[in-house]
């Protein structure tokens, strides 16, 4: 059986992010129809237009034309919208900013490499990505061929295990004590 996603659950940046933090996360989503609620550490998590503006200018400099909360509308219909999109006459570069800092943060670069990647599919390409947390860039790289390569890879991994009947191979980590979605997984059934 093949899953039909709705929109909102196509393979995105979002549920990339999640798929690398935990591959059992985007199939319960999928095949459960959950998604975890809003916590109050979400709801402080989020940042305004003011707060991305500062943040941005710390990171930048005030050199280049910015775009805060872009929204783009791709060709299949689904939508996704970058905390902010710097550009310049060379370069563009996709930011995104998390209130909160982590000390890993692979599942967030993933997210960002993303969509950079659909922007780029999409006739925008992208140069740089920039992560900041708690108002401190902690990754900021260029966006290379081998990007396009590592994420469009991602993203059919993730196909897979979407329209997969069996739940992908996860293993029990300290992460999972705290994880929302524990209560749907297999490995905790």
């Amino acid at each position: 059986m093949v899953y039909q996603l709705s929109q909102s659950y196509s393979p995105c940046p979002w549920l990339l992010k999640e798929y690398i933090y935990c591959p059992m996360i985007p199939w319960i989503i999928t095949h459960y129809n959950v998604v975890e609620p809003v916590t109050v550490s979400m709801e402080d998590g989020q940042v305004d237009i003011d707060y991305k503006r500062s943040v941005v200018e710390e990171a930048l400099g005030s050199t280049n034309h910015v775009d805060y909360e872009k929204r783009f509308t791709l060709e299949n219909g689904s939508t996704i919208t970058v905390d902010a999109l710097a550009s310049s006459r060379r370069e563009r570069v996709v930011v995104e900013i998390k209130r909160y800092r982590r000390k890993h943060y692979r599942h967030q670069v993933t997210q960002l490499k993303g969509y950079a990647y659909l922007l780029t599919k999409h006739g925008i390409p992208v140069h740089k990505l920039v992560l900041i947390q708690d108002r401190k860039v902690v990754y900021s790289k260029r966006f290379e061929e081998i990007d396009l390569e590592t994420v469009a890879d991602l993203l059919k991994d993730l196909e897979r295990v979407i329209n997969s009947d069996k739940p992908p191979k996860a293993y029990r980590s300290r992460k999972c004590i705290s994880c929302w979605y524990r209560r749907y997984c297999p490995l905790w059934s």
